[in-house]
C-alpha cells in the first residue's frame, strides 16, 4: 500500500477525479489534478536520480505544492523529510546534513535561508525551487 495511491488515485481509479481534493485560497485541485502533479514531481525527482529510501527534503509553506511533493516523494518509495520553514540556515544545515537527503524542494521565505546553507551541505546534489530560482537553481515548475 502506498501512501499517495491510498490518498489520491483511488479517488481517480473509483471515478471521483474531478471532486475537490485541495483548496488553496482561490486555488482549487481537483484529485485528478493533483494525481498529474504528484507523479509529474515523482517523475522529475526520478530524473534526478532519487531512488527508493534516499531523503528528500522539503521546505515548503502550507500549499499544493507542499501536499504533491509529499505524496511524490512517497510514491516513489523515496523518504520525505519535511522541514519546517522558519528553520534559520544553521539549523536547516544540521536537518539537511542529518537526513542525508539528496534532493530539497524548496520556496517562499525559506529560500535565502538554504541558499545561506547550500555550501554546508555534502549531501544535497539537487536544490529545486517553487518560485523565482536563481541562476545556478532548478525551478519545480520547468521540470514538474
Amino acid at each position: 500500500m502506498n501512501l499517495a495511491t491510498a490518498l489520491v488515485d483511488v479517488h481517480v481509479d473509483e471515478g471521483r477525479g474531478e471532486r475537490a481534493a485541495i483548496v488553496c485560497d482561490a486555488r482549487r485541485l481537483s484529485y485528478q489534478d493533483l494525481q498529474s502533479l504528484v507523479n509529474r514531481t515523482g517523475n522529475a525527482l526520478r530524473s534526478l536520480g532519487v531512488e527508493p529510501e534516499q531523503r528528500v527534503a522539503i521546505l515548503l509553506p502550507d500549499a499544493p505544492e507542499f501536499i504533491a511533493s509529499f505524496l511524490a516523494v512517497a510514491k516513489i518509495g523515496a523518504v520525505a523529510v519535511p522541514c519546517n520553514t522558519l528553520l534559520k540556515a544553521d539549523e536547516l544545515a544540521h536537518v539537511l546534513n542529518h537526513s542525508r537527503a539528496r534532493v530539497l524542494i524548496a520556496g517562499g521565505a525559506g529560500t535565502g535561508e538554504v541558499r545561506m546553507a547550500c555550501p554546508a551541505l555534502p549531501w544535497l546534489r539537487h536544490y529545486r525551487v517553487v518560485g523565482r530560482p536563481e541562476a545556478d537553481e532548478l525551478d519545480y515548475a520547468e521540470r514538474v
